[in-house]
């Protein structure tokens, strides 16, 4: 009888061992990112391009990349102006995840936190350097949160939604209005 109970034990343990590797596998996979962590760590120097959405009223879409005389805007709305491309690379830089909201939202959740069709998009293309392979890095942005100072958000097209810090203000209402030519809301405070 007793070496049913300890062959029991050892089931449950290995059954325990095995669902812990596989969720840490999956979260190295994705991404998962620890509190107070910048959700894009890369010097702005790797951005080779990238394309930035602002859906707001009014807004725009613009692709920009890096050329020999600075940034450039390659398509997308007539009123971008690339003096302004480092600025939201350089907001999207000051974001710190904050915490995981929901592992699989479905199509309804993803409209209650506002990234069915996300306020903000942004997907840049990074180039290699050194020991670090080139890539692509994208952040989605949607409300901001009813409890904290942070806004809901998708990182990298993983299904995940998290909460990012309050900082994504400055890339939905600042700079990212600037590259438009619309007036900051912050631009008061700036001066």
């Amino acid at each position: 009888m007793r070496s049913k109970g300890v062959l029991a034990a050892v089931i449950v343990l290995a059954l325990l061992v095995v669902f812990v590797v596989r969720e840490r596998r999956r979260d190295v996979e994705e991404g998962v990112l620890e509190p107070s962590e910048v959700i894009f760590p890369w010097g702005t120097y790797r951005v080779q391009e990238y394309e930035f959405t602002l859906r707001s009223d009014p807004g725009g879409e613009v692709h920009f990349k890096r050329g020999s005389d600075g940034w450039e805007v390659v398509s997308g709305s007539e009123a971008a102006d690339a003096t302004f491309a480092p600025d939201v690379l350089s907001a999207w830089s000051r974001i710190r995840f904050v915490e995981s909201v929901d592992e699989n939202p479905t199509d309804d959740d993803l409209e209650r936190y506002g990234l069915a069709e996300p306020i903000v998009s942004v997907l840049a293309r990074l180039s290699a350097e050194d020991d670090e392979p080139g890539g692509e890095a994208q952040l989605e942005l949607g409300l901001p949160s009813p409890l904290k100072p942070a806004f809901y958000a998708r990182i990298n097209g993983f299904p995940r939604v998290v909460l990012v810090s309050a900082d994504a203000a400055d890339l939905i209402q600042g700079a990212g209005r600037e590259v438009f030519g619309l007036e900051s809301l912050f631009s008061e405070s700036r001066k």
